[in-house]
């Protein structure tokens, strides 16, 4: 009689992308000392690089392949191919997972109690919830001796299924299948809302990856806190870049900056006393001189080591700012060039007259500032702009330190800028304007590799940051030219320069440093009462939660808000304006009613209901 082995583990790789995120390697790590034997099981479909699967090879004692994606039928197909039925009797356990979770547990893996009766045990009650809030836990313990019975490999056979529909199959065959981590009760239909935390504080080994990527509108809905479940996966000692590089080649941006709230409320008092150690280039464009004091007051406020580098568009402005630059004292490190063209404005004068800046290996931060005026705008518009710009920047010294606080305490931070202006601009929702098409184009160009944002870019508007010298390099790389900028006649969305705005995020996370949105508490006040107030007039005439809202408006959920406050606006305006008429028109009510159903029939087509 042949002794018992360990433990087979079987990772199948499911959701990675063809260039496999570290993080699939430091699983493996986790996984490895757990196992007797440790196999990689590949989807084709994946097409995953050749490096990663000499990489993958160091780590598994063996990389397979499988044809048919997210079944764990097809990976039982590979292990029998591959192993044998008797083969796979010999292991105590043959515990499947795969890449849909991070993995926490302490190099321990959880069984149930009285593991030697049982057939095979999963994690916890399978989630019964439905659509985009149901969530599944991917892991599978099967005993070696369940193997030798034909039925579980009827249940192999009957075609591919995933972890949980599997587990059922196994009940219904009649096999003792266990539950290691008891969720607290049986109405608890949805894993995220309901009992994930508690689970993970009992011991759970995995946290879904989904607990972090979910949709926001869905997390919302629920008050969940994916920012949660990222911190205790780090402090349970998964490496914070890895989770970080995961997301940012996965996710749209908007995503993961909305669930793991990147933006920061920055103090404008109490700031370390301490000099920071990074040195700093300010760059700024100066096209209207009289703005330059203003400027300059905000520049003042950069702590540490600062160069001052001002361009502008003519040899008499660059004489005047000369001398106003000396009379104002703060800055002994300082020119003022001429810009080969101003076609670009700020832009161009930033990626093409300071290349020298951006390729400067002993700046360790940028900030980019401008003497933006926004004629087109009214006075009351462009004032808020600035100031939103300015102040949220570089409000005061003590905020300014804070903010580099910031840098120094997050590798992982690539720049930081303003939130989305929202208040006297169409930004919301509206924000590529005519620029999503360049964008597209110019990603490639630009090195960018993550997903861009569907409607709002997560962007610098106004085109002011502070950012690490070295994720700005690709404006360098790109090698764009004078001619590629917008004349006077053409500067404006769907050109060069307002596209470039746009992408410049981009191209820090597509380089693994993350983004954060800075804000000062006085504009906080303004800004988010503001955007409730928007909010609650826009929703009042739809259902009340948002993730409701969005599908009605899209055409896949209830019409009857948008009939019936259809119904209520039009009512509202004409008694309003024709009081009388209104009057009159009384006894025609009961055959408005009987009108109105069919109204309401010809917009459930039009919608596409």
């Amino acid at each position: 009689m042949m002794m018992s082995r360990g433990r087979l583990v079987v990772y199948a790789l499911n959701d990675s992308a063809a260039r496999l995120s570290d993080y699939v390697f430091y699983a493996l790590e986790r996984y490895r000392p757990a196992a007797e034997q440790l196999v990689v099981v590949v989807q084709d479909s994946l097409q995953v690089e050749s490096l990663c699967i000499q990489k993958l090879k160091k780590i598994a004692d063996s990389v397979w392949h499988t044809k048919q994606p997210r079944s764990i039928s097809a990976i039982w197909h590979t292990l029998r191919t591959r192993i044998g039925r008797e083969g796979l009797s010999q292991f105590s356990e043959v515990l499947v997972v795969d890449d849909t979770s991070l993995v926490v547990f302490d190099g321990h893996l959880p069984q149930p109690e009285h593991v030697s009766t049982l057939d095979a045990w999963t994690l916890v009650r399978p989630d019964r919830g439905e659509g985009r809030e149901r969530t599944a836990l991917n892991w599978l313990g099967v005993s070696g001796k369940t193997f030798a019975f034909e039925r579980f490999w009827a249940v192999v056979d009957r075609g591919p299924v995933g972890f949980d529909e599997f587990n059922d199959h196994l009940v219904s065959m009649s096999f003792s299948v266990s539950r290691i981590f008891e969720r607290p009760a049986e109405n608890d239909a949805y894993l995220l809302r309901d009992s994930l935390l508690d689970l993970v504080d009992q011991g759970l080994p995995i946290i879904p990856w989904k607990a972090l990527t979910i949709d926001p509108l869905v997390a919302d809905r629920w008050a969940l806190q994916p920012r949660k479940s990222f911190d205790i996966a780090v402090a349970k000692g998964v490496p914070e870049e890895l989770i970080w590089q995961h997301l940012l080649r996965s996710l749209q941006p908007r995503v993961w900056y909305t669930n793991l709230a990147m933006h920061e409320i920055v103090p404008s008092a109490s700031a370390s006393e301490s000099k920071p150690a990074l040195i700093t280039a300010v760059v700024m464009h100066v096209y209207y001189v009289d703005m330059l004091d203003e400027l300059l007051g905000y520049a003042a406020n950069v702590p540490g080591d600062r160069r001052l580098v001002v361009t502008t568009n003519t040899a008499e402005k660059r004489a005047e700012i000369e001398d106003l630059v000396r009379l104002d004292g703060r800055f002994e490190n300082f020119e003022v060039r001429v810009v080969t063209s101003n076609r670009g404005r700020d832009i161009s004068a930033f990626v093409l007259d300071c290349a020298d800046i951006l390729r400067d290996e002993s700046i360790d931060l940028i900030v980019k500032l401008h003497s933006k005026r926004s004629v087109q705008d009214p006075e009351s518009v462009s004032s808020w702009f600035r100031r939103h710009l300015f102040e949220n920047l570089l409000g005061t010294a003590e905020y300014a330190r804070n903010v580099y606080t910031l840098f120094e305490n997050e590798d992982g931070l690539g720049m930081v800028f303003p939130p989305t202006v929202h208040r006297g601009l169409p930004t919301l929702g509206h924000a590529w304007s005519r620029n999503a098409d360049l964008a597209v184009e110019l990603a490639p160009r630009l090195g960018i590799t993550s997903p861009l944002d569907e409607l709002t870019p997560l962007a610098p508007y106004g085109s002011m940051f502070i950012a690490r010298r070295e994720v700005l390099a690709p404006l360098l790389d790109a090698a764009f030219t004078v001619d590629e900028f917008p004349g006077a006649a053409e500067y404006q969305d769907g050109s060069l320069a307002h596209t470039l705005e746009r992408l410049i995020a981009y191209m820090s996370i597509s380089q693994g440093r993350y983004i954060k949105t800075i804000e000062t508490s006085d504009l906080a006040e303004i800004s988010s009462t503001g955007l409730e107030y928007k909010l609650q007039k826009v929703a009042s005439f739809l259902p009340p939660f948002t993730v409701d809202q969005v599908d009605t408006l899209s055409g896949v959920g209830q019409i009857s808000y948008i009939s019936s406050s259809f119904k209520r606006g039009v009512t509202h305006r004409v008694y309003r304006r024709f009081p009388l008429i209104t009057k009159s028109l009384q006894p025609l009510k009961p055959a408005l009613r009987w009108l109105w159903p069919r109204v309401k029939v010809v917009m459930r087509r039009v919608l596409g209901r």
